[in-house]
């Protein structure tokens, strides 16, 4: 479902409960507002992902000394590994994306067991000494006020940690008289000496954390002594990259990945630290216990998948979280492979609209970027038909031009032509116009169009042989007529006047052949072809004018002789004697065209199949109906004429005759009726026939 379709399901719910209804509307809102969050951290994301591995990040080193500082080392290590420096991206985005906390409020050091011990209380379980080791030495607790607060306070110092904001868990203890504690946390600053470096600064002399492994190794022990609170634990866990203590404390999939991305960074960078400098030149006479991160980061996403804990799993399954998996693992390849199989399965993606629209862009991205995607080209262009697609249903068709050039010109001519068949006849110069100015073959996909909307409408199906009742001119038109009869107007731009007239044709052959004689009489009234005079197959389009216009006038006709029977008037009478002649003349014109007259086409030729039929199913009533016109009003000549037609069906040295569409429609013993009259009247008018 689209963000839209769940809005629309919660409204049209039955909600006798207003406090229901409004939880789930509370509901979908931080649902929605937690998709368009997830969003904008994976655009955060790719942000950093290209500027590391698309941008030209060498650095300019100088030749390596042996007497480098940490810091200086550290910078060459991240100008020469990408890998590291990627590490460090991903690592300082999970922080900068991670949610606001509160932190806890500044409070001076341990006040209720200050005031317990300076009272001089006895309580054989609280501390007596004030030193931060007191506990520890004496095997004792603090006052429960105390005990609360410093379980907060690591809770906090915790938060800035997974935050990036070690500068201000280092000033709230000092603020909360633990400046100590600040002193065993600022260890994550590395060795510098701006002299030994050769950096022009005012601050000369050594400066941050000399032997940064000593205290990583403290930091360590720390973590893994478990009389300590759990966040003073995951504190120093952090400090030393120990992930077996950190991840007790990680609540969302986000901390999880931190966690593990944390310990690799640190794992790596110590790593990278003892293979360069100084330090491959000092022996290590201090055997020191350093933890060590062995997974690799694919090995990380896929335990998230299968996490012990729900909703570390469910969240790992989240479409935006998968993405950010995959972009971080460089293999966009497989992220499109998957939503390719799960769309060609049919199966619903979570979010799908916004996923679609959000792997779009970043494909658009990549392209502006000239930055190659490793994934196959269908799978791309599958991702964008889908989402044009997605376009279509929710009436955002004013984009769908714009995201074209992406697909191959075959993929371009099926999606558009998909599209404007949803478009309104009012609003199709615009969309043909946008697809010109889009550079698309919009010959083509007009073409497209048209046919497409035939054969949903079954005006392409293969002829049958079955004759369908003729309907009336003044018979209601159905919704599938209209339809295709408007997608002719696709075809009346620029130079498709020879496809116009083709299709059009097609059209009207397959209405006539359905009997359908009221949608050929609106097509022809409001579609003209005065312009295509020259087109190839525009003068067989005038014949079924010809034929639409004759059968008008002879409804006409008969519908003036029906009220001479009833009425008997002189004045109607007289109008009948009036309009005879020229439908007569209607009808003699008609059997002089190709169609309608003498010329036969081969029935086994499938584009003249339709022709063969529309003789079959129109020129047996046409000659009846003449034959009526002729013997009911018997003006100066007309009895003998209505017997003449007996030449224009048998044939004779000059034409092949029509006979055979009598026969075949089994219509030829009624002709013979009318002959049969013709000559009984002619005969009595023979002098001989007064006689008696």
């Amino acid at each position: 479902m689209s963000t839209d379709q769940d809005y629309i399901a919660i409204h049209n719910e039955n909600h006798e409960n207003p406090e229901e209804l409004a939880q789930k509307y509370h509901d979908y809102c931080q649902s929605l507002a937690g998709q368009w969050s997830l969003e904008q951290q994976t655009w955060l994301l790719v942000k950093e992902l290209l500027i590391q591995r698309f941008a030209d990040t060498q650095m300019d080193l100088d030749q390596q000394s042996l007497f480098y500082s940490d810091e200086k080392l550290f910078q060459r290590l991240v100008g020469e590994n990408r890998t590291l420096d990627e590490l460090i991206r991903v690592k300082h985005w999970l922080e900068a994306t991670a949610p606001a906390f509160q932190p806890v409020e500044v409070q001076p050091y341990l006040p209720y067991t200050t005031n317990h011990i300076q009272k001089h209380l006895k309580q054989k379980d609280i501390i007596t000494e004030l030193d931060p080791d007191a506990q520890t030495r004496q095997n004792k607790f603090l006052v429960a006020d105390d005990q609360q607060y410093q379980s907060d306070l690591m809770r906090t110092l915790f938060q800035y940690f997974r935050r990036g904001e070690r500068e201000a868990a280092l000033d709230l203890c000092v603020q909360a008289g633990q400046a100590w504690r600040a002193a065993t946390l600022q260890g994550f600053e590395m060795a510098v000496d701006n002299f030994v470096d050769g950096l022009e600064s005012e601050d000369f002399g050594p400066g941050g954390t000399q032997n940064r492994a000593l205290w990583k190794a403290i930091c360590y022990s720390i973590a893994n002594e478990s009389k300590f609170d759990i966040y003073q634990r995951a504190l120093y866990a952090v400090c030393c990259g120990n992930l077996e203590n950190i991840l007790p404390v990680c609540e969302t999939w986000e901390d999880h990945v931190w966690a593990h991305f944390t310990s690799l960074l640190e794992t790596q960078l110590e790593k990278g630290l003892l293979s360069i400098g100084q330090r491959l030149k000092q022996p290590t006479t201090l055997q020191m216990k350093l933890p060590e991160y062995n997974l690799d980061k694919t090995q990380v996403f896929d335990m998230l998948l299968k996490h012990e804990n729900p909703e570390i799993q469910d969240k790992a399954k989240d479409p935006f979280r998968i993405i950010q998996a995959h972009l971080i693992l460089d293999s966009m390849d497989m992220l499109l492979q998957q939503v390719c199989h799960q769309l060609q399965n049919e199966q619903q993606i979570p979010h799908q609209e916004q996923v679609l629209r959000f792997l779009v862009h970043l494909i658009l991205m990549y392209d502006t970027l000239e930055v190659h995607i490793t994934a196959q080209d269908e799978h791309v262009y599958l991702v964008f038909k889908h989402y044009i697609q997605t376009l279509i249903q929710s009436q955002q068709g004013i984009l769908v031009p714009l995201f074209l050039n992406r697909l191959p010109q075959e993929l371009q001519i099926e999606c558009y032509a998909d599209f404007l068949q949803t478009v309104p006849k009012e609003e199709m110069a615009k969309y043909y116009h946008m697809g010109l100015d889009e550079g698309l073959d919009m010959f083509e996909i007009a073409k497209t169009t048209v046919y497409s909307i035939f054969l949903k409408h079954g005006s392409m199906d293969s002829l049958e042989d079955d004759y369908y009742p003729l309907l009336s001119l003044t018979d209601p038109l159905s919704k599938s007529d209209i339809t295709q009869i408007d997608a002719l107007e696709w075809l009346r731009f620029e130079d498709n006047a020879q496809e116009y007239i083709t299709a059009s044709n097609l059209l009207i052959e397959r209405f006539l052949c359905r009997g359908r004689i009221n949608a050929v009489q609106h097509l022809m009234n409001t579609h003209s072809v005065e312009a295509f005079a020259e087109v190839k197959g525009w003068n067989i389009q005038l014949q079924y004018r010809q034929l639409i216009d004759t059968i008008s006038l002879y409804d006409e006709w008969a519908q003036l002789f029906s009220k001479t029977k009833t009425r008997h008037d002189p004045l109607l009478l007289a109008d009948l004697q009036t309009m005879t002649p020229g439908v007569v003349e209607a009808f003699d014109r008609l059997f002089e065209t190709p169609v309608f007259g003498n010329e036969f086409l081969d029935p086994e030729d499938e584009p003249t199949r339709s022709i063969y039929m529309i003789q079959d199913m129109y020129i047996p009533d046409l000659v009846l109906w003449l034959h009526q016109v002729l013997y009911q009003t018997r003006l100066n000549g007309y009895l003998e004429k209505s017997l003449e037609l007996a030449n224009l069906v048998a044939g004779d040295g000059s034409n092949q005759g029509v006979h055979h569409s009598f026969t075949r429609t089994g219509k030829l013993q009624r002709f013979m009726e009318a002959m049969r009259q013709s000559a009984v009247q002619l005969l009595e008018k023979m002098p001989w026939a007064t006689l008696n």
